[in-house]
């Protein structure tokens, strides 16, 4: 039997018999001697033809016009939307900080307490700006 599990993943051995083809990466497992004749060595052998084939794969792997244009819009889209939601967010501080725009809270905190709550509650909108422009933001 042959451990064919380097290239093929196969869990256990392969049972082969005389004529039988054996993979260049197999290892004979069983306890009885066995002669192997090389048929295809080098650039024919299964090993080489698989390193040839992720080679042509990653040659061939150039990006396709679309994904060309969407990374490119990526570059300029996420930086803009970014900077709106921190725009946003400093709108709408500077808003409620101000006493043109009231919070729904009634409470009376000290100057300190009401700076930070202000600055979550102007938060919330630049995070929507965000989250709606950019879902993926939340993952």
């Amino acid at each position: 039997a042959f451990d064919e599990s380097l290239l093929t993943g196969e869990s256990r051995p392969v049972p082969k018999h005389q004529k039988d083809t054996v993979i260049g990466c197999s290892r004979h497992v069983g306890s009885s001697p066995c002669r192997v004749l090389a048929t295809r060595v080098g650039s024919g052998s299964a090993v080489a033809q698989i390193v040839q084939l992720v080679e042509k794969a990653a040659a061939s792997a150039s990006t396709a016009p679309a994904q060309r244009f969407a990374d490119a819009a990526a570059t300029v889209f996420v930086p803009c939307v970014v900077l709106l939601a921190a725009l946003t967010a400093l709108v709408w501080f500077c808003m409620v900080s101000s006493g043109s725009v009231r919070m729904p809270s009634s409470h009376h905190w000290s100057h300190a307490f009401l700076t930070c709550e202000q600055m979550l509650f102007a938060l919330k909108f630049g995070l929507s700006v965000l989250l709606v422009a950019c879902p993926c933001a939340m993952g």
